[in-house]
């Protein structure tokens, strides 16, 4: 398996995967936040793709945006090879903790991440653990509001919860809310180019 940057192609994966309007917020999220996306090739086929981000405050979070892989290459590893092929290129460009978010439903996200060793953790427990400050600002870092679990690595509750919204304000806003206006003042498919 050969793992190489390409956002366009790992965004093409995710619409294929996920649908349209998730493609367009990985497209938009990762340029954004000066993000990349990887796709996982085997032979000359695309098998899977990652896109990524570093939210930049005062601890630098490496957000694991989309991890996309079609239904006949699910269970062979790809999802792997994928997420540490991101946490390689986010911690050289200065992550030092690694974020993803899902729902309780996803159970092969959680087992990927669980697996990767992630401490994986409802949103309710994590606010209880490190404050809810330090919980939305990690929600905050991801683009997250729908999803109810945090997957972090490592989990350093004496770092984390000294984490505020506010440190992610200008990530949040690029890779975020920008986004989300475009995409609601103009009903269109945005992601094709």
């Amino acid at each position: 398996m050969i793992v190489e940057e390409d956002l366009e192609a790992a965004v093409e994966v995710v619409g294929n995967v996920f649908g349209w309007r998730d493609a367009y917020y990985a497209r938009e999220g990762a340029r954004g936040a000066g993000g990349f996306g990887l796709v996982a090739r085997i032979d000359s086929e695309i098998v899977g793709a990652v896109v990524a981000y570093p939210a930049r405050g005062p601890v630098v979070i490496g957000v694991v945006y989309y991890v996309a892989v079609p239904g006949e290459w699910r269970g062979r590893g790809v999802g792997r090879v994928l997420v540490a092929s991101a946490e390689e290129v986010l911690e050289e460009r200065g992550s030092q903790v690694f974020l993803a978010t899902t729902y309780y439903g996803n159970e092969a996200s959680i087992h990927l991440f669980d697996s990767l060793g992630y401490r994986v953790v409802g949103v309710a427990q994590a606010s209880v653990e490190l404050g809810w400050d330090a919980v939305e600002a990690l929600l905050h870092a991801a683009c997250s509001y729908e999803d109810d679990v945090l997957m972090v690595k490592p989990w350093d509750p004496s770092t984390l919860s000294e984490l505020r919204p506010d440190d992610y304000k200008d990530t949040w806003w690029r890779a975020c809310y920008k986004p989300w206006l475009r995409l609601w003042r103009k009903p269109r498919r945005p992601w094709k180019s």
